[in-house]
């Protein structure tokens, strides 16, 4: 059984101590019913964007694996691209075949360096199993090098293209990992205070 003690900052579970008591009894009753097996390989792709009176945007216009967080940015993003297209239809500056093309086309080219980025690094982070040597080094390297997370950061952000997120360690990022896989410097790292985050 949990106790009120594992969670003593949880305003709500403190104020109401049936609810608390509820919940508590049925985590207790929790049970994994079937085995867990994952999921499956999530697909990745466009659809044609527009056809005779109708337009599509966001998911259904094209869509991704959802690892990167990007679906509902690339929405409104796409749907402010399509209203500019309806804008200049609807005052009669372009066809509907010609507004139709213009969004396909603005579209595409706001969102297919993301897409690439994530699909690629589904392909090779997600559904390809290196060696555990490549994994416990360069890979892990990789992922704690602070250039590559701020690249990587940004590009999330939108503020670099996705193109510029490495997709193996560039030898700087080598050289720091193996440097901090050091024991000497590992010990002293975990010796030095953290500052705190007023200083």
């Amino acid at each position: 059984m949990i106790d009120r003690a594992t969670f003593p900052s949880a305003p709500a579970v403190a104020s109401s101590p049936f609810i608390y008591d509820t919940s508590m009894r049925m985590l207790d009753e929790i049970g994994m019913i079937t085995e867990l097996k994952g999921i499956r390989q999530v697909e990745n792709a466009y659809r044609e964007a527009y056809g005779q009176g109708w337009a599509l945007t966001g998911d259904a216009f094209h869509y991704k694996d959802p690892i990167d967080g990007q679906g509902i940015y690339d929405a409104l993003n796409e749907s402010k691209l399509l209203a500019e297209a309806i804008i200049e239809w609807k005052k009669g500056n372009l066809t509907w075949e010609q507004a139709g093309a213009m969004y396909k086309e603005k579209a595409w080219a706001a969102t297919y360096p993301m897409f690439n980025m994530t699909v690629q690094r589904v392909k090779r982070e997600v559904h390809t199993f290196p060696p555990k040597l490549i994994i416990n080094t360069l890979i892990r390297w990789l992922l704690n090098d602070p250039a590559y997370q701020r690249t990587f950061l940004r590009a999330l952000a939108r503020v670099e293209a996705p193109s510029t997120v490495p997709s193996t360690p560039s030898l700087g990022a080598i050289w720091r990992g193996i440097l901090s896989s050091l024991p000497a410097r590992s010990k002293r790292q975990e010796e030095t205070p953290a500052l705190s985050p007023v200083q």
